[in-house]
């Protein structure tokens, strides 16, 4: 949800930034009540929908899962793995400043 890449993607990219939107919602009203939400960011993993641009093994994006959910305080957002040769978390903020 931090970056449209192409129009061919243009769909699957609005439906993360949809999940990004509603999870940041959810995030908000639920903490009071004391449920924590946080969001997985990651990278160009190595999986079968992702076969020209493989950078991150799966196992990370999972101990990233793993943290998120056995913490009793999760991060709002966790950015696993590695994107265009460069951390997750740093293009992800790249994108949400730059044009």
């Amino acid at each position: 949800g931090s970056f449209a890449p192409s129009v061919h993607t243009v769909s699957y990219s609005a439906s993360k930034h949809a999940v990004e939107g509603m999870s940041d919602g959810l995030r908000r009203r639920l903490r009071g009540e004391g449920v924590y939400v946080g969001l997985i960011k990651p990278g160009n993993i190595a999986t079968d929908m992702n076969p020209r641009f493989p950078e991150t093994d799966v196992r990370v994006v999972t101990k990233a899962m793993e943290e998120a959910v056995v913490s009793p305080y999760p991060k709002p957002r966790y950015y696993p793995g590695i994107f265009i040769g460069r951390p997750c978390w740093l293009v992800c903020k790249l994108f949400a400043v730059l044009p």
